[in-house]
């Protein structure tokens, strides 16, 4: 392939991305909201009374307190729903604080999106190439596997700073006259003061925990149902169809899966640096819940968050492709 035609490539698979990242985020941000409140809002019914005073707070695992709401002025109007049901939970945020709070942090989720997205779906075509071209049956057979976990830990190291002001502004519940972003804001710069630049990192560990695993288990679907099909000639509807499919399919399966993670690194990112679970390791932070609270603790927010994924995957993927396909 000479140097323009790459070129072209690169730009096709770049713009296919961001266009799909557009489309996905204003379609998802609701879900991811509700993901949001309902782990926050399961935690906090395990936390023990404690006092404001952070400093001489009592830690007791995973049940220790969130810089949300007692360490912010400002950040304590708590309304809870009446169950951690997914409708309960969007009926109580539209009700209480208004639609357009469903759609909090999409400016962030599209600042986080668009870098990691095009970073990601590049760098798995390039990985998964490179490993195929590879006279190696184990390298063939399981390159989606590699390279979609190798793309996403890249992917999410770079946009994890965001990542992190994205899922505290999104489980503020605040008075009117409030602004939550400044409350969100202000907390990553307690944070930092207190533990460094580094702290905006904080959670990374569990994010890749959550989606490196998610990234490969959804390429080995994706892949499995493109290669039923590999060998046919496809009209764009088919290919429409086929690529809807195959990324709905792997989002559901890779999100169901790896929903114990994504609860663990939302309680870190939503919990307070002081806490004695702040430098716990995911198997320890997930062993600590489950005596804490139970197995179905770990699954808060499944169904929300998989109503976000299998439409988000099943959208990016498709718009990707056939993005490829228009621009190519």
């Amino acid at each position: 392939m000479s140097a323009s035609e790459t070129q072209n490539v690169l730009q096709s698979r770049f713009l296919a991305a961001g266009s799909g990242t557009l489309i996905t985020s204003f379609v998802v941000n609701p879900f991811d909201v509700v993901r949001v409140r309902m782990q926050k809002y399961s935690a906090i019914d395990h936390m023990p009374a404690i006092s404001q005073s952070i400093p001489n707070m009592e830690t007791k695992c995973c049940k220790d307190m969130f810089w949300y709401p007692n360490t912010r002025e400002g950040a304590n109007f708590v309304k809870k729903p009446r169950s951690l049901g997914t409708l309960s939970v969007f009926r109580t945020i539209a009700s209480t604080e208004g639609p357009l709070v469903l759609w909090r942090g999409v400016s962030l989720l599209l600042a986080q999106s668009l870098p990691a997205n095009v970073i990601y779906f590049i760098s798995y075509e390039h990985g998964r190439d490179w490993l195929s071209s590879f006279d190696v049956k184990f390298l063939n057979q399981f390159s989606p596997l590699i390279a979609g976990g190798a793309a996403r830990a890249l992917a999410s190291t770079i946009v994890s700073p965001i990542e992190l002001l994205k899922t505290r502004l999104q489980s503020l519940q605040v008075a009117k006259g409030s602004n939550p972003m400044t409350i969100a804001v202000n907390s990553i710069r307690d944070m930092m003061r207190l533990n460094g630049w580094r702290s905006l990192w904080n959670g990374l560990g569990l994010t890749l925990w959550r989606d490196v695993p998610f990234s490969s288990i959804y390429w080995l679907v994706v892949e499995f149902v493109r290669h039923e099909r590999a060998n046919k000639q496809q009209s764009h509807s088919e290919k429409f169809a086929e690529s809807f499919v195959a990324g709905i399919s792997g989002g559901t399966i890779a999100s169901i899966l790896t929903t114990p993670f994504d609860v663990a690194k939302t309680r870190r990112q939503l919990g307070h640096s002081l806490c004695s679970s702040a430098n716990m390791s995911m198997p320890k932070f997930i062993t600590c819940i489950i005596k804490a609270e139970g197995y179905r603790a770990l699954f808060v927010g499944m169904w929300p968050r998989t109503m976000k994924i299998a439409p988000a995957c099943a959208i990016m993927i498709t718009s990707y492709e056939m993005g490829k396909r228009f621009l190519s």
